[in-house]
């Protein structure tokens, strides 16, 4: 059995959907086949806040390097561009379908995660002056629904109007429901096994059900697992940014009562996101969110995880949750590339172009990137002028070895004030920065080719229980930058 459209695209997260969605919109005329589980096991979007984070997800490392910048450029243009998305989005849907933006973000300052937060919740002002954008400096107290414990209550206080949130699910069933309307459109549940390649060119994919979809253009849009189906054409695959998975874990709960009105977050920090509440329908409360990074995708939540997000939640947010009652732990495999920026724009093999390595930022930025990769598979433009191209060289975050231990270990120092592991005993402190300091260290040493990797990918390498396992994890790590590299031309 087989189907063949003008545009194929593999993947139906907040991505897939979009481009979808998009292709249809700018030219009727296009056939869209789309591949994707309908229950999207592991997926990173149906596990999403949802929050529209263009500067609640601002660091000041961030900020500091081109890379950087230019990403947080996508998250500005993608807020402006939401409230004509959706009102194209909901033209076609019933009123109980359609989905709406409910805008305000709080961002919290506490001193829960050491001086880091400090310095993120600086450039998030920063940035917001630089940009012109609306906020407000408010009291803590006059905060709906923060009510933390005294010890570890908010010093500080930001309320940005145009931020927000939606809901993931509502957002999901809208495109959905729009491609399943549109003649023009052919949805498959299942997923795709292989990527056809010949002589240069794309001409579609084979599905694990054996069917055959071919298509003008391919659209690689499947998450952390696009990397699977590039490992089947090695040539091209040692020629981008690995892409591995920072596993995210998240907490829906039904709070004892309802005064959750906006998004309430702290700066990012400890390595990961930011702690955050983000309200949901039917008097849900999202609890989010763990972030680790590991080299292949998980599909079930960690007790120490989901204890830590409601401990902190109590501890930070709302004294209340305690008495919440449960309703389902949430796992996403967000994709990260291994330079981690994102992997975005046409391939060298004729039609056939991609986009994932978003990290957290692929449901926020999907007004952007969706049409981008409709531009592209329809042949209008090439997006990788504007976007992160994939087959590259990695991107490096920092100037040298040096800045990227000192941020390491001020990432760690902010992981161990959150979990509480610093006392109170004269010099523990800086005992513990020492040692930390030394860890880190080790594992750049570790590093002997000349690129300065990520610490969100070295950093979890601590975690490995063994000397002996934890440098043969360093070589593994420095063997793909190395090929890709080498692929690169050295």
């Amino acid at each position: 059995m087989s189907c063949t459209s003008d545009i194929l695209i593999i993947g139906n997260g907040a991505l897939g959907l979009s481009a979808a969605f998009a292709s249809r919109s700018s030219d009727p005329d296009l056939t869209v086949t789309l591949v994707g589980p309908r229950r999207r096991p592991g997926a990173a979007s149906p596990a999403a806040g949802a929050m529209t984070g263009t500067w609640g997800e601002v660091t000041a490392a961030g900020l500091r390097h081109a890379p950087g910048r230019l990403k947080h450029a996508l998250a500005v243009e993608a807020l402006k561009r939401w409230p004509t998305w959706l009102e194209q989005l909901n033209a076609g849907l019933p009123p109980d379908l359609r989905v709406a933006h409910h805008p305000g973000t709080f961002i919290i300052r506490n001193t829960v995660a050491g001086p880091i937060e400090d310095d993120n919740f600086a450039a998030i002002v920063e940035s917001l002056d630089a940009h012109g954008e609306a906020h407000e400096r408010v009291r803590p107290a006059d905060v709906p629904g923060l009510m933390p414990n005294a010890n570890t209550r908010a010093l500080d206080a930001l309320y940005i109007p145009r931020e927000g949130r939606i809901s993931s699910a509502q957002l999901l069933a809208a495109l959905e429901r729009r491609l399943e309307d549109d003649p023009g459109v052919t949805l498959i549940d299942g997923a795709a096994q292989r990527l056809e390649i010949d002589r240069g060119r794309c001409t579609g994919a084979v599905l694990e059900s054996g069917e055959t979809v071919t298509a003008a253009h391919t659209v690689l849009a499947a998450g952390a697992r696009c990397q699977a189906l590039l490992d089947g054409h090695p040539a091209l695959a040692r020629r981008i940014p690995r892409l591995i998975t920072s596993v995210g874990t998240a907490l829906l709960v039904r709070p004892p009562m309802r005064r959750h009105s906006h998004v309430i977050r702290t700066p990012n920090r400890a390595a990961g996101c930011g702690l955050h509440v983000v309200p949901r329908e039917g008097d849900r409360l999202y609890i989010g969110a763990t972030s680790t990074v590991h080299l292949a995708p998980r599909d079930r939540p960690v007790i120490s995880d989901m204890h830590s997000l409601i401990t902190w939640a109590q501890q930070q947010i709302d004294m209340s949750l305690g008495a919440a009652r449960f309703v389902e732990a949430l796992v996403g495999n967000r994709p990260v590339a291994l330079d981690a920026f994102p992997l975005v724009g046409p391939l060298s093999v004729d039609g056939l172009s991609m986009a994932s390595g978003t990290f957290r930022d692929g449901l926020h930025m999907s007004p952007v990137i969706g049409p981008a990769m409709a531009a592209t598979a329809r042949g209008a433009r090439d997006a990788s002028d504007a976007l992160f191209h994939p087959e590259r060289r990695p991107i490096a975050a920092f100037e040298d070895r040096e800045q990227a231990i000192a941020a390491g270990v001020a990432q760690m120092m902010s992981s161990a004030w959150e979990h509480q592991l610093i006392g109170v005993k004269t010099g523990f402190p800086r005992r513990l920065r020492l040692m930390f300091e030394r860890m880190v260290r080790a594992l750049y040493d570790g590093f002997e080719i000349d690129y300065v990797p990520p610490t969100a990918l070295l950093i979890p390498v601590e975690m490995v229980r063994t000397l002996d396992a934890r440098a043969a994890r360093v070589k593994e790590i420095e063997a793909l930058f190395a090929d890709l590299i080498a692929a690169h031309g050295g």
